[in-house]
């Protein structure tokens, strides 16, 4: 049914968008599992496109078969910039999970001295009682 193929055609074009508005966040904006919904948003929209832009079906399409093999092809450069993206994010989340342990690491040192301060005052001034 001509019906059906321009709600598939309108469906790949949102995944499509639906990617690129995820790829064009900055990286403390977003997160991997983001960033995979995103590559499956356009994974899907390419199939959809690759099908319809090889339709041959005669007469009265739904949608333009030139603008459908246009967003398919701009489609596969999406998908690499996905891959980039993705490349990206898990070094940016690696170096922020990196910096947050190492201000928990700090904390657990400052709490640990002032435990230990707090311990050998407590002791010290016993000491001068007896």
């Amino acid at each position: 049914m001509p019906g059906d193929k321009a709600i598939r055609y309108n469906i790949a074009v949102i995944g499509q968008r639906a990617a690129e508005l995820v790829f064009s966040l900055g990286a403390s904006k977003r997160t991997l599992e983001e960033l995979y919904q995103a590559q499956e948003y356009a994974s899907n929209a390419q199939r959809f496109l690759a099908a319809l832009s090889e339709d041959k079906t005669e007469g009265g399409l739904p949608y333009d078969r030139e603008m459908a093999l246009q967003r398919h092809m701009y489609g596969t450069v999406l998908l690499r910039k996905g891959a980039d993206q993705v490349a990206q994010q898990e070094k940016y989340e690696a170096e922020h999970k990196s910096k947050l342990d190492a201000a928990r690491d700090v904390r657990m040192a400052e709490r640990a001295a002032a435990a230990a301060k707090e311990v050998s005052a407590v002791f010290f001034k016993r000491g001068s009682n007896f």
